[in-house]
């Protein structure tokens, strides 16, 4: 099977929002007739390198932003050796889109969205990490609240199919153990992925997968005063905690480092505060194995 290709016409347009549109036509001989159309796009694709999302560019003039929208083949009727008109439709390109990407899904690069999302949670420390306490050294009821900021870095890729969808799901509700793209240890949180499978008509089944994390820039470890209803008495034995009457608290008290209270007035300077890490960390480099440029 032979096909000659010919450039036949082509045409240009720009509209109210000067938004320019190009259109080139393009003529395909064959010798053998039962050729499909499917066989001279995939020889045309070969013959020009044109494929959706290709910038427009003849050589003599170009024009980035104007990308190939459409592939369409037309087999005239009557004639013989069989010929078909092969229509290049370009247009703007829009947000979904990105230029000349590989024609495999699996070539392509990973795509980046990043937003900002708040939530709220409990203060328990002030900003200068001291306790968030009443004029009686207890904690609010309730207690005072405040806006947590989190950026939020969605990172959507294809892979391959069959998928390991445990391995997918494993990093979920684990931290950075180091830094990643510059984002400080401890501070990237990735929440459970969306996972799509795909259909390509050339290279067949993918998955697209989608991965979202979450980032504080004050850690995911989480700063509490140590309090507590009962206290280690001398002996190290946990008892509770009594108040002048000798009556056992209903309100945590501040503790010390060896776990006795505090006796008021107290002193803020004496007060512990524990830092909990309640997120497993991991390596993020090996374990996602992105571009080092994703960011640019």
């Amino acid at each position: 099977m032979a096909i000659e290709f010919f450039v036949k016409s082509q045409d240009h347009e720009i509209d109210f929002e000067f938004n320019e549109s190009f259109s080139r036509i393009f003529w395909a001989e064959c010798d053998d007739p039962t050729t499909g159309p499917r066989a001279v796009r995939l020889a045309f694709t070969t013959w020009s390198g044109l494929t959706p999302g290709v910038n427009y560019d003849i050589g003599t003039e170009s024009r980035t932003g104007s990308v190939v929208q459409s592939i369409r083949v037309t087999q005239q009727e009557g004639i013989y050796p069989a010929r078909y008109t092969i229509t290049v439709q370009y247009g703007p390109l829009s947000g979904s889109q990105q230029p000349d990407q590989p024609a495999n899904p699996l070539d392509r690069r990973p795509t980046v969205a990043i937003e900002g999302v708040t939530y709220e949670r409990i203060a328990d420390v002030t900003s200068l990490g001291n306790p968030i306490v009443n004029t009686a050294n207890c904690p609010y009821d309730p207690p005072v609240m405040r806006d947590d900021l989190r950026v939020v870095i969605r990172i959507t890729r294809n892979e391959e199919d069959p998928i390991d969808l445990a391995a997918v799901f494993a990093p979920s509700d684990k931290i950075n153990d180091a830094t990643w793209y510059g984002l400080d240890a401890k501070t990237v949180k990735m929440m459970p992925p969306r996972v799509a499978r795909m259909y390509h008509p050339e290279s067949g089944p993918y998955w697209q997968v989608e991965r979202e994390y979450h980032w504080r820039p004050d850690t995911w470890t989480y700063k509490i005063p140590s309090m507590g209803v009962q206290e280690l008495d001398g002996s190290g034995k946990l008892v509770k905690i009594l108040d002048e009457r000798g009556i056992p608290v209903d309100t945590p008290r501040f503790l010390d480092a060896d776990g006795h209270k505090l006796t008021p007035p107290v002193d803020h300077t004496n007060i512990i505060i524990d830092d909990f890490l309640v997120y497993e960390e991991i390596d993020f480099d090996s374990t996602f194995g992105f571009p080092t440029d994703l960011f640019g």
